[in-house]
């Protein structure tokens, strides 16, 4: 069967994050995370996400391309040095690299519109697995909606996050000299850049809170209604900045893993930040799913 009536469901609200103070509730959430085999989904979302990179930045070197901004992409990731790992860091940056030798016209022909699709393609796969993961965790497997459906809310998926991503180099990118420049030019001079400076990463963080609670809502094949802004979406967010920030440290103070892995080194520590990523998305995810059937 190809179709199935989707499943109605009201959103949790913020003010259920109370819940998280309950030790039964807590204990309901680690159970779930067990029921619903939810490190195996992480770490196949791990693998999707290693394909899914090349094509994502293949997207963005397009797209920014059109407008001669191939260049932020480098900018954005020199700017969360020493917040991402750098091994994750110096693993993206190579697949740049090599993507934009091969898009160095910037112009977008037929040719290129054909590798942005090719693209967008690839990627819509990882957050295909991300859907399947998230119809397991909200009790929705198999999912509801037909083939055709899937694919196209995953393309969409694909799309969105390309495009929350750029909004996202934009907020890291515009800082320093560039948000001097452009406030001089309205006259608000340096101090609204060094105010700015310290209130891109708000607005970062902010950018990935309503990035996840779009994920949370559309991805599942239930029906919700209510807040787009979740528990769930509050604990994803929380959990992925305080797990980037403790990983980051511990790659530096763990030393040099070249030595250990070679060449290959970015990569596995890639896929541990992906799958762990991963992992705690899911969580929020599940948190959501508990609240709702409170």
């Amino acid at each position: 069967m190809f179709w199935h009536r989707r499943t109605k469901t009201h959103a949790p609200r913020l003010g259920d994050l109370r819940e998280l103070g309950s030790l039964s509730f807590l204990k309901e959430v680690g159970a779930g995370i067990g029921a619903n085999h939810l490190s195996a989904y992480a770490a196949a979302l791990a693998y999707g996400a290693v394909f899914a990179v090349i094509p994502l930045i293949a997207v963005l070197i397009s797209l920014l391309g059109v407008f001669n901004a191939t260049d932020l992409v480098s900018r954005a990731i020199n700017e969360l040095g020493g917040i991402v790992p750098a091994d994750v860091l110096s693993l993206l940056d190579t697949q740049l690299q090599q993507v934009a030798t091969t898009n160095r016209s910037g112009a977008l022909g037929i040719g290129a519109i054909i590798a942005v699709l090719v693209a967008l393609w690839g990627v819509s796969g990882a957050m295909r697995r991300m859907m399947q993961a998230l119809n397991v965790v909200e009790g929705s497997d198999p999912d509801p909606r037909g083939k055709v459906r899937q694919y196209l809310v995953s393309i969409g998926f694909a799309f969105g996050a390309v495009l929350l991503i750029v909004a996202a180099l934009l907020v890291i990118v515009v800082g320093g000299g560039v948000a001097d420049s452009l406030f001089g030019i309205i006259g608000l001079g340096s101090t609204a850049s060094t105010v700015w400076s310290v209130l891109r990463w708000p607005a970062f963080v902010m950018l990935a809170f309503v990035g996840i609670g779009l994920l949370y809502r559309y991805g599942p094949g239930t029906r919700t209604y209510g807040n787009v802004l979740t528990p769930g979406a509050v604990v994803g967010t929380a959990g992925w900045v305080a797990f980037t920030a403790v990983f980051s440290f511990y790659i530096r103070m763990a030393g040099n893993f070249d030595a250990a892995w070679g060449a290959v080194a970015g990569v596995i520590v890639f896929l541990l930040y992906a799958q762990y990523t991963g992992m705690i998305l899911l969580i929020g995810a599940l948190v959501d799913a508990q609240l709702k059937g409170r």
